[in-house]
């Protein structure tokens, strides 16, 4: 019987803990301008009365904000894979809201 080819992960999504207690680069606050986008966009998709899985981009307009979300979504499509945005005060909207906003 022969061994199995054990290899190595490396790239950007290949890391430890430890590598993200010493970088802080895959945390991303945000600040009242953007949460304030977000509530804009929150409330105009609401408007529309689409269920949170039937929301595109265009139902859920963020004029500023977009190009960081899409550097977010690179971050973890093609960077680390993982992302914390922080700044949200999750504790003030629904669930349901919670959902359309992410």
């Amino acid at each position: 019987m022969t061994e199995p080819v054990i290899q190595k992960l490396g790239g950007p999504a290949a890391w430890s803990g430890a590598d993200l207690l010493a970088k802080r680069d895959w945390i991303r606050p945000l600040g009242g301008t953007a949460i304030a986008e977000l509530d804009a966009a929150l409330t105009a998709a609401k408007a529309q009365g689409l269920a949170w899985q039937d929301l595109t981009a265009t139902d859920f307009p963020l004029p500023t904000l977009s190009d960081a979300m899409a550097d977010v979504a690179n971050a973890l499509e093609n960077g680390r894979g993982v992302v914390k945005l922080t700044g949200i005060p999750v504790d003030s909207y629904t669930e349901k809201d919670l959902r359309a906003l992410y």
